[in-house]
């Protein structure tokens, strides 16, 4: 081996002796650390490529496929940050399913977990506590825009294309025939709570139409509307439909 140019070291063995004493950081000089340690081994992982991201119990929950993964929070040594930390490997933070997961709903005590045909329930605050159970047989989603969820309630359009709310049950029960030429894979569900109105809006795409659900007069009517892709909360009242809708709209029918 060839001697570095300028080294104060001959090409021989020779001995580094490190004066500096090992001491915590901040204290005296810097050192190594009695008190800090580093994560244990796949435990501070950064979150999966992944979709559908909500917040619950403390927690980002996301899923891919057929598979729901979910942030650490007290299993997550108090040096890392809880919400950038994704355990994975066998024992990791994720929940598989049978089928496809399509989306996902906050609870008040947990999260539902939409595949096509059933409603799973991931219940508990914390990695002793968690279990998850089919919350409703016979229901679903087939896209993550098919789903809203404000508080503890949660609207969504189903697979059997009609409309649900959590603590309600089946809504638009007069429209349910014009509900029917809705596509589930393109349904656009969102809640819009201002001073005056409370409503469940859905959005047909395809065919540029929005139904809007009156909780208060339980009552549903249609709107055509013209290229409007998503609605989205209103928080002007005066501005109300026209907000909700995203833009200029022709009304088919009064709200009041």
């Amino acid at each position: 081996m060839r001697e570095i140019p300028g080294s104060p070291f001959p090409n021989v063995t020779a001995n580094i002796v490190d004066n500096a004493p090992d001491v915590s950081p901040g204290i005296v000089t810097p050192g190594l650390s009695a008190t800090r340690v580093a994560p244990p081994f796949l435990r501070n992982d950064p979150p999966p490529p992944s979709k559908g991201l909500v917040w619950a119990q403390g927690r980002f929950w996301t899923f891919q496929n057929n598979v729901t993964y979910y942030s650490g929070l007290e299993e997550i040594n108090a040096n890392a940050i809880p919400e950038e930390s994704w355990p994975s490997g066998v024992d990791g933070n994720q929940y598989p399913w049978d089928k496809q997961v399509n989306g996902h709903a906050a609870l008040l005590d947990g999260i539902a977990v939409y595949v096509s045909s059933t409603i799973y329930k991931i219940e508990g605050d914390s990695l002793d506590t968690f279990r998850r159970y089919a919350l409703i047989q016979k229901r679903g989603c087939r896209t993550r825009t098919a789903v809203a969820s404000l508080g503890g309630s949660v609207a969504w359009f189903d697979s059997t294309r009609t409309m649900w709310v959590s603590d309600a049950g089946e809504i638009g029960r007069d429209i349910r025939p014009d509900l029917q030429t809705v596509d589930p894979t393109q349904a656009v569900v969102a809640i819009h709570i201002d001073k005056l109105n409370h409503w469940i809006t859905v959005l047909d795409p395809p065919n540029g139409i929005l139904y809007v659900y009156d909780l208060d007069r339980a009552r549903c009517r249609r709107f055509e509307t013209h290229g409007a892709e998503r609605p989205h909360q209103a928080h002007d009242a005066e501005a109300g439909a026209e907000a909700l809708l995203g833009m200029r709209s022709t009304f088919q029918d009064q709200l009041a």
